[in-house]
Parts: C-alpha cells; sequence; structure tokens
C-alpha cells in the first residue's frame, strides 16, 4: 500500500508538470553547449521573437506554463488532424492503416 501511495504521489500532474519543466530548461542547456548549436538557437529566436532572449526569460517563460495552456495548444495542434509519418524497412505490414491512426487523433481528446 506505501509503494502505491509512493507512486501516485511521484506521478501526481504536479510533479509531473514540475519534472516537464525541468526536463525541457535541462534539454536547452544541453543544446546550448557549443558555438554552432548556440547560433542556431540565436537564429531561431531571432526569427520567431525578432530579438535574442536571455536564459532568464526563456526559463520564466517555461515557468509560466500551466497545464491549461498544455491542453490548448494540444487540441489546437494535435487532436482531431491529419496524420503525417515514414516508415522504412522490411517489415511495414505492422505499421498500420493510415485511417485508423487519424481516427485516434479524434477520439483521444483530453
Amino acid at each position: 500500500m506505501r509503494r502505491g501511495a509512493e507512486w501516485f504521489a511521484d506521478t501526481s500532474p504536479l510533479n509531473v508538470q514540475v519534472r516537464a519543466k525541468m526536463q525541457l530548461k535541462y534539454n536547452i542547456l544541453q543544446q546550448l553547449d557549443g558555438t554552432s548549436p548556440t547560433a542556431e538557437e540565436i537564429g531561431r529566436q531571432m526569427i520567431t521573437f525578432g530579438r535574442r532572449m536571455n536564459l532568464a526569460e526563456t526559463f520564466a517563460r517555461i515557468d509560466a506554463i500551466e497545464p491549461a495552456d498544455v491542453q490548448r495548444v494540444a487540441e489546437a495542434i494535435i487532436w482531431d488532424q491529419e496524420v503525417a509519418f515514414a516508415a522504412l524497412g522490411p517489415s511495414l505490414k505492422t505499421v498500420g492503416d493510415m485511417n485508423h491512426l487519424r481516427r485516434g487523433t479524434y477520439w483521444n481528446r483530453l
């Protein structure tokens, strides 16, 4: 019983949200290890925001993300959208039907 309670506490929505934000920040820092990745990041920010954001502002924006924001973006971008993917290899028979995959984006709403 105790193990179940520990697992549930560890996978509560708040803990999952905090862990996801920490992982995103870590990945951003890992990607900035070198001059080429840093230049790519500056380019992405210039195209997206028209300016370069410092890490403090980037991390503040990450910390400001709420579960409702994630749900709103998922509904707009993921759910009920066309599916595109590529497959390569000898066992393409196991990939599945595109119509089945497309139906999955409609039924898996949050």
